[in-house]
């Protein structure tokens, strides 16, 4: 399998476990992302939605994204950061 089709793999399970606390309007705003492959962008528009509109981040979605971005090997980190000092706000 090709590492992008595992990236979106996971970012599909991502984006399914942030389904309970997202709007519809939320989730086509990334699946647009995901359709065009712009998986970066569809992460950080994930962890940007967790942050910006104070929801309740899921330990799924936190365990999630981390395996995202070890499987894109991208220094991501400050977004997990992001999204565990949204849990420990909470």
């Amino acid at each position: 399998m090709r590492e992008d089709q595992s990236v979106q793999q996971l970012l599909g399970r991502l984006l399914d476990a942030a389904s309970s606390v997202f709007t519809e309007e939320e989730k086509q705003e990334v699946r647009e992302f995901l359709d065009a492959n712009e998986n970066l962008l569809a992460l950080e528009t994930i962890v940007g939605i967790f942050v910006e509109e104070h929801k309740t981040v899921p330990s799924e979605v936190l365990h999630l994204a981390e395996e995202v971005i070890n499987a894109m090997s991208i220094a991501g980190r400050h977004l997990v950061r992001l999204l565990k000092e949204s849990v420990n706000t909470k």
